[in-house]
């Protein structure tokens, strides 16, 4: 948070000092939430200006010198502070419906058991690993190990599409060779394709396949996740990605958003291909571990 300008008004609203660019429609509020701040005795005011800024009112009171001060205050970074603990509540929202739907299925069914357990404990240790974040989210970010061993690799996806083997969803999967160990913590890959399997499954309430392959590339792993639903827009393909864009009857809009962020926090990439009616394909793409450091500074993105 930083100051952006700063504004003196009169006891009676005028403006008589500006540092900042102010619009005939921006003066006009300044104005009367000065006069009626200085008029009713109020200490401190603030109210918002844009998505991201706010203006807070001083009012000064002295024989000699009354008026209110105007701060015009940027706010950015306690947006996008909000906007990570929201997308980490969502995540783990989601991995402890999994675990419910497993524990239910435990409950209601003596078939299976064994395997329900395995699973509704995995997705614990996971949503217990995303708990840990809110303790990090306020302070400057560790540096945390990426190498993602490779049987890891496998062995997660099939953990995280669990919640698809109902029948309803059947996983395709094509592995082209030996997957190598890819530069990305644990946490934030269940994360990103968590995400994307269950955007795959929403795109889809009647069933339908959903198939996953993973292509090794001489610096790169490329796994894409295809679903046989309606398909995107190409007008929609780039507001999918946007904090609380959503086309779902519910929902917050925040999960593709999320994983865009934690993919590109590995200085990786997600792609959308898809036609109308032919539905959609997530294709992600992240380094191999044997190319990069084996920690990166999180919450960096870019090169």
């Amino acid at each position: 948070m930083g100051c952006q300008g700063v504004w003196v008004l009169d006891p009676a609203g005028e403006i008589v000092v500006s540092e900042v660019n102010t619009t005939a429609e921006m003066a006009a509020t300044l104005s009367q939430r000065a006069r009626e701040a200085f008029a009713n005795g109020i200490t401190v005011v603030n109210f918002a200006s844009g998505p991201h800024g706010w203006i807070k009112l001083l009012p000064v009171r002295a024989p000699h010198c009354s008026g209110v001060v105007a701060v015009l205050e940027d706010h950015q970074d306690e947006v996008q502070w909000r906007l990570e603990v929201e997308s980490i509540a969502h995540d783990i929202n989601n991995l402890l419906a999994v675990t419910q739907g497993h524990l239910e299925l435990l409950q209601s069914s003596p078939q299976g058991k064994s395997a329900s357990l395995t699973e509704a404990l995995w997705m614990l240790e996971r949503a217990v690993g995303l708990v840990r974040r809110f303790t990090e989210v306020s302070l400057p970010r560790s540096r945390m190990p990426l190498t993602m061993p490779t049987e890891d690799v496998v062995d997660t996806l099939v953990h995280v599409s669990a919640f698809l083997n109902t029948g309803r969803f059947p996983i395709e999967w094509g592995v082209q060779t030996k997957v190598p160990p890819i530069a990305v913590a644990s946490v934030d890959f269940v994360e990103i394709f968590h995400n994307i399997l269950q955007n795959a499954a929403d795109a889809m309430p009647d069933g339908g396949p959903i198939t996953i392959q993973i292509r090794v590339l001489e610096d790169t792993v490329v796994i894409s996740v295809r679903d046989f639903g309606p398909g995107i827009s190409p007008n929609l393909r780039e507001d999918i990605f946007k904090p609380y864009f959503t086309t779902k009857q519910v929902g917050r809009g925040l999960g593709l958003y999320r994983t865009r962020q934690l993919v590109e926090t590995y200085h990786g990439r997600i792609d959308v291909v898809s036609a109308p009616d032919d539905g959609a394909t997530f294709v992600v793409t992240l380094p191999r571990a044997s190319t990069r450091e084996s920690s990166v500074a999180l919450g960096h993105s870019g090169g």
